[in-house]
């Protein structure tokens, strides 16, 4: 982020995307938000699997603020696109997240299935972690599957808020 902190870069909209890039994958969602959509008239320049990109940044930060109507209208432009793997996989994450947060646990939870199979190691843990967490809210496993589940994430994936996620949630569970 350092290097897109120039000041002859200020007022250039493309900075905006990709400071908002960065944003969502340091989970700082507000900021995340406000700068992709800034950098908005930026994104339309950029080849179609960018855009994909793009679009799969703003559903993730609107889902993450609870923002469901703006999550799912970015899910709708990925579609339209012309999105590469990873931003059909983050849509399709995104995707089940949605359905979680509105209740459909059951196709939630087989879409996570899914992402925990998808041969994308950190969409396997994220998915493996949140299907976790729909499984026991669901009550289709015990406490103590769940703890055998988390605890065996957390030695598979280290280094980044899923792990943090884990840990914490484990404690939750002790």
């Amino acid at each position: 982020e350092a290097y897109l902190s120039n000041a002859g870069l200020a007022a250039d909209p493309a900075t905006d995307m990709w400071r908002g890039m960065i944003a969502v994958e340091q989970e700082r969602w507000e900021d995340a938000r406000r700068r992709l959509g800034a950098g908005a008239d930026a994104a339309y320049f950029y080849p179609p699997i960018w855009q994909a990109r793009y679009e799969a940044a703003l559903a993730r930060a609107t889902l993450e603020l609870g923002d469901y109507a703006a999550a799912e209208q970015h899910l709708y432009a990925i579609e339209a696109g012309e999105p590469d793997e990873q931003s059909r996989l983050d849509a399709a994450y995104v995707a089940a997240r949605l359905d979680e947060a509105r209740g459909n646990l059951d196709s939630a939870i087989e879409q996570l299935e899914a992402l925990a199979q998808s041969g994308n190691p950190p969409m396997e843990a994220r998915a493996i972690y949140e299907l976790t967490r729909a499984r026991l809210a669901a009550e289709q496993i015990s406490r103590e599957q769940a703890i055998d589940d988390l605890e065996n994430l957390r030695f598979r994936w280290r280094g980044d808020s899923i792990e943090s996620d884990t840990i914490r949630t484990l404690g939750e569970l002790y």
